[in-house]
């Protein structure tokens, strides 16, 4: 059975690094072409759970959502049809809709790039402030950008 998690009491914790993260990245822009070379001894390290829903907090969507003042929720998807090894997948919902669909969208988080995936359309999200909490995430993970294009071409 998936696990339901809320953008807001039970994940306090996210909310927190969230808030650091963001300081981090608004106070230093990440532009990966000029990323400090890493050691290649040292190989990147996959992203935790508690990461990808940090990213998953900040989709524009769900941003959105929030700055209105509506909850947003997310199910950890764990069906066999998905690319369970290389990314967590997201079903993300707003507030219940008595007139129609409370689903916000699907999305996919990547494990070995972080990298955001929107399932319905197919295509990377893309926001300034979700890039800079990749970024800073990428670096704690040692992810450079021969792993991000060692695995952007997955599917979810």
């Amino acid at each position: 059975m998936p696990s339901v998690l809320t953008g807001s009491g039970c994940c306090t914790i996210a909310l927190i690094a969230v808030t650091s993260l963001l300081g981090a990245a608004n106070s230093h822009p990440v532009q990966q072409s000029q990323s400090a070379p890493l050691n290649s001894a040292i190989e990147s390290q996959d992203l935790a759970l508690y990461e990808a829903e940090i990213l998953i907090y900040l989709i524009p969507s769900a941003r959105e959502d929030r700055r209105v003042g509506r909850s947003v929720t997310w199910v950890l998807e764990d069906s066999a049809k998905l690319n369970q090894r290389d990314f967590f997948n997201f079903w993300v919902l707003g507030p219940p809709n008595p007139y129609g669909s409370s689903t916000i969208g699907y999305f996919s988080v990547n494990k070995h790039s972080a990298e955001v995936v929107d399932q319905v359309l197919f295509k990377r999200v893309d926001d300034p402030e979700l890039k800079g909490v990749q970024g800073v995430l990428r670096r704690a993970h040692r992810i450079d950008d021969q792993t991000i294009k060692k695995y952007q071409g997955l599917t979810p």
